[in-house]
């Protein structure tokens, strides 16, 4: 066998290698565990005021009031979808917040900035017609982090 032989072959062999893998894998039983990442946003505006408007004919998705619960966050207007793309109708939008979520703001140079449950409610009543966005990271249908960004 010539040494330009040898490449190929090798090749060939990992490859069945690998299929012979993933049929072996998928035969188990075990079923493929994956920790689905979702992000939604919207920009924080006050309906009617320049900030809506502006948004609106920019396109962008705009959040004109939000409540946080001890267990929900509930969002009333329109959010966009990261992954898709697309933005939802405008709603009453309610996400269970799990256990474990983080509140920050960020953005700019500064240094993210968490925050409690109770700073973050009266935070919001700040900025709820700044301009800024809402980003809610979901994981297992479950927000892990709800922050406001510059």
């Amino acid at each position: 066998m010539k040494n330009k032989d040898i490449i190929p072959s090798r090749l060939a062999a990992f490859c069945i290698a690998m299929a012979a893998a993933l049929i072996l894998a998928s035969s188990s039983g075990r079923k493929e565990v994956r920790a689905e990442t979702k992000e939604l946003w919207a920009v924080l505006a006050q309906e009617p005021g320049d900030t809506y408007e502006s948004s609106q004919k920019l396109g962008l998705p705009v959040c004109t009031k939000v409540k946080l619960t001890k267990n929900t966050i509930v969002i009333y207007g329109t959010i966009r979808d990261n992954d898709s793309e697309k933005t939802g109708k405008s709603a009453k939008h309610t996400y269970r917040l799990a256990e474990n979520v983080t509140f920050a703001a960020e953005g700019g140079t500064a240094p993210e900035q968490k925050m409690t449950k109770k700073k973050f409610r009266a935070y919001l009543k700040k900025v709820k017609d700044s301009g800024l966005g809402l980003i809610l990271e979901l994981k297992e249908n479950q927000v892990v982090r709800v922050s406001v960004s510059s």
